[in-house]
């Protein structure tokens, strides 16, 4: 757990992801997918505000619905208003990846997919053929 935003930090995701995907090889009814975020401009408000801003917004964003929600988050730091949009990569496990080691990669090849098309969006990578579709 990250102490200061009170979220899940990658320590923990892994370890998810890990019980997930043994679940997924088990049980050929258990699938799922992984989404990646990116939180636009969040590096410029941790060097702007510190890095107690940057885990207020992560709160605000992770507490909205995805991203028409995050699209709408906001919080007010020192007299001024904080707001930022997401970009998402999305992969699933068995359907569009494979090989359970290449889901990170995969996901994280959507989410650049995202960013490289107007951010604010997202995109799900499919394997048949390799492509990834841009989710509006």
């Amino acid at each position: 757990m990250d102490e200061l935003a009170g979220l899940l930090n990658r320590r923990a995701f892994n370890l998810i992801l890990n019980r997930e995907i043994a679940r997924a090889d088990r049980d050929d009814s258990h699938h799922f997918a992984v989404l990646m975020f990116d939180v636009a401009g969040l590096k410029g408000i941790n060097d702007r505000y510190g890095h107690r801003a940057g885990s207020r917004l992560l709160q605000a964003v992770a507490a909205g619905r995805i991203r028409s929600a995050v699209h709408n988050a906001s919080i007010e730091f020192q007299g001024e208003h904080i707001h930022t949009s997401v970009s998402i990569g999305i992969a699933s496990y068995p359907e569009s990846v494979s090989q359970a080691a290449d889901v990170l990669d995969k996901v994280d090849q959507a989410l650049y997919d995202s960013k490289r098309s107007g951010r604010n969006r997202g995109s799900y990578y499919d394997s048949e053929p390799e492509t990834v579709a841009a989710i509006a």
